[in-house]
């Protein structure tokens, strides 16, 4: 598995930044879905720098 991924990899000036969220099919917390009630100052912040 390792080679074949290795064999896969190609070296470029791409930068990808993934962000994975979980947790949002809960209910809703007084009355904010869990996306509304989220605290996210760090990716604001990057979302204000980037394209």
């Amino acid at each position: 598995m390792q080679e074949l991924i290795r064999g896969l990899i190609q070296k470029n000036n791409s930068k990808i930044f993934m962000v994975v969220l979980d947790g949002l099919g809960g209910l809703p917390v007084n009355g904010k879905t869990e996306l509304e009630a989220a605290r996210t100052p760090n990716l604001d912040s990057l979302s204000k720098r980037s394209a």
